[in-house]
C-alpha cells in the first residue's frame, strides 16, 4: 500500500509484477525457499542486464543471505553495484554487513528499551493494576493497547553511533577493529 502510489506513477518498477503478500512472502523464512525465489526471479526478470535495484527485507535473518546470494550473481562489484537491501533487527551479522556495504540497513529497537516495557507490563498486571500504554494499535478489526519504544534505521553513517557508542556491539564485533 505504501508503495503503490510510486508503482502508479512509474517511478517504482517492480519487474515481476508480484507485489501482493502472497507472492512475496517466504514461507516460514526458510532460507532455502528464499534462495529459490531469489534465484527464479534474477534470473527470468534479470538476466537481460537489468540491475536490481533493492531488496525490502522483513528481517536480518534474510536480509543477510539475499546480500550474500546476490554477491553470487555478481552483485557488490564496479559493474553490478549492491542494491539497497533492507533489514530488521540490527543483528551483529548484518551490522558488519552495513559496514562493509553489502547491507543497506536495519532497523534497531534497543532491547533493554524493550524489555524495560515489558517488565513495566508484568509489574502493572501482577500488582492488579492496567498498563500505562502509550498508544492503541488497530490491526483490522480490534485495538491493542500498546507501549512503543523508539526504533531507529541503522544506515552506514549512524551504525558505528547506535549500536557501538550505546554499547549494543563492540567496535571490534562489527567493525573488527579496536
Amino acid at each position: 500500500e505504501a508503495f503503490k502510489p510510486y508503482m502508479d506513477a512509474g517511478k517504482l518498477v517492480v519487474k515481476s509484477g508480484q507485489t501482493s503478500i502472497e507472492q512475496c512472502t517466504v514461507v516460514d523464512w526458510k532460507l532455502e525457499l528464499l534462495t529459490a525465489r531469489l534465484d527464479n526471479l534474477l534470473t527470468t526478470y534479470y538476466s537481460d542486464g537489468t540491475l536490481l535495484d533493492a531488496v525490502l527485507s522483513p528481517s536480518d535473518y534474510l536480509s543477510g543471505p539475499i546480500a550474500t546470494r546476490l554477491e553470487s550473481f555478481g552483485y557488490g562489484s564496479a559493474d553490478m553495484p549492491m542494491p539497497v537491501i533492507t533489514g530488521n533487527d540490527a543483528t551483529e551479522s548484518v551490522c558488519k554487513m552495513i559496514a562493509t556495504d553489502e547491507v543497506y540497513m536495519s532497523v534497531f529497537k534497543d532491547t533493554r528499551l524493550l524489555s524495560g516495557a515489558c517488565l513495566d507490563i508484568i509489574n502493572a498486571l501482577a500488582e492488579g493494576r492496567e498498563p500505562e500504554v502509550t498508544d492503541v494499535y488497530t490491526p483490522d478489526v480490534y485495538e491493542i493497547p500498546t507501549i512503543f519504544v523508539p526504533m531507529e534505521s541503522i544506515t552506514k553513517e549512524n551504525l558505528k553511533e547506535v549500536v557501538v557508542d550505546s554499547g549494543i556491539f563492540t567496535v571490534e564485533q562489527i567493525f573488527g577493529t579496536k
